[in-house]
């Protein structure tokens, strides 16, 4: 290394040398970057597609009379090249606004610097659009006086377009000029930036792409002649394979469609093949418009973007994956004095989003950031710049150019094998956890072996039963990946010479069994991740000295003696930084006599301390004693901070005292989800005042008789629950409600007190109605923000819920004097707007509307009491999806269905008393798909009924509306029905395990709609039938279908 060093330094002499000797001399002159054409309000509006939704939205947001402001602010932002100048244009110009605004006034800011404001600059543009004449020689003072003058007297609209600025004060100073207009006044300012549309504060439109449709209109419109497309029947297909590649951004249809105007179609299928954005028109059009944000980042940010290229394209991106891949390769410097290296990930991560350069971001159940994707161009744009550093195979045998330095593996089978000696850095497997990817151990060995110089090392999936011993010469390694082999068992002791290792990951490694025992030796870890690994036996000793790790997923405890377990426990109070999940499994089989008292219990914050942690799941596993478990319970209450919290395997008869009464409120302000399953607590108190509760599931509570329960308690206990009753709602926050093999649950509370008793709860003379009244306060019977309820395997239940805005409803053996009742207003949807119209589906007069959700479903194994019930079927007459599952009572579908006349989906499976469902398809004129599973006495080939009507007639009213039909495990099936060739919408039909159906009619080719015929699991007689070649005998009758899978 030191020679190294010298040579180096010799070499920087001599370029100093040369400096003197040639009298070279530094460059003072700034670098002048290349203005873009300034852009004006002008603008012609046929050529703009796709944007009418839009151009409404901000109108009515720019002519809301209910704005209090004199001035107010409007931003549109999105990435560059989607058309936010020419919908500004739009808006500019439409007609609505001339008659609202006296005066209108555009500028062009575009000085891309984000952070000095051009502000007397973009003065002296306004005042010049206000006049109509550009003036360079005014001085300040004259602007700004002149400019003040014309705000004051007008209404005005102003269009600043392209504004890049990230300094909140320079802004407001160029704020404080406009605030002078009549009341009314608009600014519509265009940005790239999240950041900037914050800090102009006001109304936000974020644009998106073009649909699909406006995005080939808009190329059907440049790329033939006077739009004829239809003359050209052979480059449709091309062309829309074309449009694909653009993600409905204009720029680059427009682009696209310049290029292949005129062309033949060998020059269609070149520029489908090279793509837009690698074609030299795309690379001078496209590429500056989106590097324009892209020069705008600090160089470690631009390390952090190119990085991204490392990702397939429309790949979900796991945001807490791509922060520890770029602290992996050293992209993170701290932006602030003092700031973690994670908190300045983060912040990397927020800046990059802000501006555009990720989008379709998924967010967890707590509200944060989970993945994100790149935009098409994006990703091309990060692929060009980055160079020959980064490459992307699904090749088994490659020959690695000596310039890459991260690669990415995204093949489905076997994995690259072929490691030749270089200089890789980052190594990711690109699979999906459930995929078939093979890592030989040869192949492993070889990458170890070549690849010394990796700094990232992603195994995810690859079925690796064990890792090679020289894994500990890896001396550069910072992120090793092992989630998802399923097969590995042990890690090497050798993984633990890793010294720089900052992150381990071995998520559903189901099958490991320990860590080594100097994995304590890695003092860099921040992240050792074994959630999911449920074979794990235990923690090594001394994990609370890895005082880095900020992510665990999962801490073992396991001892034959209660002393151990408080001893284990006790590695968690160092361990101060962990946020997150964190799943405490505790295997205990401690059978002996020890007492309470004499245990050496530290009162200790083993979670109270973890302010960070948000999910708590703390399982037991083994023989606990009741009195010991709530003991171990008491000692294990999380931080005030935590959202969620699941308690499996408990054996206490009743809960620690932190879940008591208003405790739980007290103690877990912020908690949104409680989960508790596989326990023996007979009563609960800890449910009376969660108003932030979104969250309830109980599973498997055999002794839980009520959820809530201040009926065991005493008189002076049930006093303090009294404030918590007279709430007006017990769980006004609550979304998810799943109730879930509890045979002994009765209801929501225990019953009556005596009389007597009532009297003094209540502390006054009162009537018997009156204490009825107050007993039926403590029943939540409306749950205003429930969406989706659950109950299954509730037999006793009798309950009254009023669920307004209920969006799922599953029923499965539960008890039929249950009353659920809900409303609906009638919703039509359009796009992603909601127009309503009230409905007559209310109850009560007190009855809540809502909107219809697009997708609200039921599922039931009693169907006929489903729609039998009147309050029942008065609330959900609008649901759109029935699933009827196991019902062994119905036998026949009949006239009852029509009340669920809104069905786009019907499944019916497992029921094996049916024999008809005719009669109620006459009804469903909605239904869209049609699925039929394991009824063995459902006969569809129905001879006529006695009225002698004709069978067919029920199924000829989904004519027009059916597109997808499934057939699957149906003996009866011998043939296909008649009414079949009236299905003319019909787009995917699936005939799956119907081994009686030995051939197809020859009505087939009317199902002129038909795209997707798909036969599994089919008799051999019927394939036989169905070859291409030779033809089969049904082949010509099912050959105009687009796709045909039999096997």
């Amino acid at each position: 290394m030191s020679k190294k060093v010298k040579n180096i330094r010799k070499k920087l002499d001599a370029i100093a040398s040369n400096y003197n000797n040639f009298g070279f001399s530094v460059d003072s002159q700034p670098i002048i970057r290349k203005r873009k054409e300034d852009t004006c309000s002008s603008v012609y509006e046929g050529k703009v597609i796709g944007r009418e939704n839009d151009v409404n939205r901000i109108i009515g947001l720019l002519l809301d009379s209910n704005i209090k402001e004199n001035v107010s602010f409007l931003t549109i932002v999105g990435m560059g090249g989607l058309g936010k100048t020419a919908l500004a244009q739009l808006v500019f110009n439409n007609a609505r606004l001339k008659e609202e605004f006296s005066l209108k006034l555009w500028t062009d800011v575009a000085d891309h610097d984000e952070e000095q404001l051009d502000v007397d600059g973009i003065l002296r543009g306004i005042l010049a659009s206000a006049v109509g004449k550009k003036d360079q020689n005014f001085v300040m003072d004259v602007v700004q006086n002149t400019l003040r003058e014309e705000l004051t007297k007008n209404k005005y609209l102003l269009v600043l377009d392209d504004v890049w600025t990230q300094n909140r004060s320079q802004w407001q100073d160029l704020e404080g000029y406009l605030l002078g207009g009549q009341k009314g006044s608009r600014v519509m300012v265009t940005t790239r930036s999240h950041d900037t549309a914050r800090i102009v504060g006001g109304m936000v439109h974020e644009l998106q792409g073009l649909s699909k449709e406006n995005s080939w209109l808009l190329f059907e419109k440049i790329a033939f002649e006077r739009e004829q497309s239809k003359a050209h029947e052979d480059l449709i297909h091309i062309g829309q394979k074309i449009v694909e590649q653009c993600r409905g951004v204009p720029l680059a249809i427009r682009v696209a469609g310049s290029l292949v105007y005129g062309h033949d179609k060998s020059k269609w299928l070149l520029f489908q093949d090279i793509g837009i954005f690698n074609s030299k028109e795309g690379q001078k059009n496209i590429m500056p418009i989106l590097k324009l944000s892209y020069d705008q980042l600090d160089s470690h940010l631009k390390s952090c973007f190119t990085y991204c290229g490392l990702f397939p394209k429309d790949y979900v991106i796991k945001k807490e994956l791509l922060i520890g891949l770029w602290m992996a390769q050293g992209f993170i410097f701290p932006l602030e004095e003092g700031q973690r290296v994670e908190d300045a990930a983060e912040e990397h991560f927020t800046i990059l989003l802000e501006r555009c350069f990720f989008q379709n971001i998924n967010y967890d159940e707590f509200g944060a950031i989970y993945s994100c994707k790149m935009h098409d161009l994006m990703h091309d744009m990060a692929k060009t710049l980055a160079g020959k550093e980064i490459c992307i195979t699904n090749s088994t045998i490659m020959n690695v150019d000596k310039e890459v330095r991260h690669l990415s593996f995204t093949g489905t089978a076997n994995a690259l094998h072929a490691f030749p000696e270089t200089h890789i850095r980052s190594y990711l497997s690109i699979t999906e956890p459930t995929g078939s990817l093979r890592m030989q151990q040869q192949s492993l060995e070889a990458l170890v072996a070549n690849w010394l110089c990796l700094k990232v090392l992603d195994l995810t999936a690859s079925s690796i039963k064990s890792l090679p011993i020289s894994i500990g010469k890896l001396l550069h390694l910072r992120f090793l990946d092992l989630s998802y082999n399923v097969y590995l068992q042990v890690l090497p002791e050798s993984i633990t010479n890793l010294c720089n290792l900052e992150t381990l990951k071995l998520t559903n490694c189901c099958k490991l069994k320990e860590l080594p025992n100097n994995v304590i030796k890695l003092v860099e870890l921040r992240i050792l991740d074994v959630g999911g690994c449920e074979d794990l036996t235990h923690m090594p000793r001394g994990m609370s000295r890895l005082n880095c790790i900020h992510t665990l997923g999962r801490f073992v405890v396991k001892s034959s003696c209660w002393k151990q377990i408080v001893d284990e426990l006790e590695e968690l109070k160092g361990l101060k930084s962990l946020k997150g999940k964190l799943a405490i499994d505790i295997k205990a089989n401690c059978n002996n006599d020890l007492k309470i008292n004499e245990w050496d219990i530290r009162e200790g914050a083993y979670l109270r301390n973890k302010e960070h942690i948000n999910d708590v799941a703390i399982t037991f596993n083994g023989t606990e004693r009741s009195e010991e478990a709530l003991r171990l319970m008491e000692e294990l209450q999380p931080h005030s901070n935590i959202k969620r919290l699941e308690i499996c395997g408990y054996v206490g008869v009743g809960m620690p005292s932190w879940t008591r009464g208003n405790n739980l409120e007290t103690f877990l302000p912020n908690l949104t989800a409680l989960e508790i399953f596989d326990s023996r607590i007979k009563y609960m108190t800890c449910l009376g005042n969660l108003s932030h509760l979104k969250s309830l599931e109980l599973s498997s509570l055999e002794d839980l008789e009520y959820i809530i329960d201040y009926g065991v308690a005493s008189i002076a206990s049930m006093t303090v629950g009294l404030s918590i009753i007279k709430g007006p709602l017990l769980f006004p926050s609550l979304k998810l409600l799943r109730l879930m093999h509890l045979p002994k649950l009765k209801g929501w509370r225990r019953s009556r007190m005596g009389v007597e008793d009532d009297y003094q709860l209540l502390g006054h003379n009162s009537s018997n109605n009156e204490i009825c009244d107050f007993y039926d306060n403590m029943e939540p019977k409306t749950l205003p923000q429930l969406t989706k309820l659950g109950i299954s395997e509730c037999p006793n239940l009798e309950c009254d819920f009023f669920c307004p805005v209920l969006e799922g409803l599953t029923l499965k053996n539960f008890n039929k004097r249950m009353q659920i009742r809900s409303t609906f207003s009638h919703s039509k949807v359009i796009g992603d707007e909601k127009e309503e119209v009230t409905s007559g589906d209310t109850l009560t007069s007190s009855s809540s509307s809502s909107y219809i959700p697009k997708r609200s479903e039921i599922k039931t194994d009693d169907v006929e009491w489903l729609i039998n019930s009147q309050p029942v079927v008065e609330g959900f007459r609008h649901f759109q999806v029935l699933f009827v599952n196991e019902d062994d009572q119905v036998k026949i579908l009949g006239m009852m269905m029509s009340k669920l006349s809104a069905l786009i989906f019907l499944q019916i499976e497992d029921c094996p008393n049916l024999i008809s469902v005719s009669v109620a398809l006459q009804h469903l004129t909605s239904l869209k798909e049609l699925e039929i599973k394991n009824c063995p006495n459902l006969n569809l080939l129905e001879e006529k009924r006695e009225d002698e009507v004709d069978v067919d007639m029920p199924w000829r009213s989904l004519s027009h509306s059916l597109r997808r039909l499934k057939l699957s495990e149906l003996p009866q099936l011998v043939d296909l029905p008649s009414w079949m060739q009236f299905l003319e919408a019909l787009e995917t039909l699936h005939i799956d395990d119907c081994k009686g159906l030995e051939s197809l009619p020859n009505w087939m080719p009317k199902l002129t709609a038909l795209r997707h015929l798909r036969l599994s699991r089919s008799s051999p007689r019927l394939k036989e039938r169905l070859v291409s070649a030779p033809p089969g005998e049904d082949w010509p009758d099912i050959q105009h279908i687009l796709s045909v899978h039999y096997y």
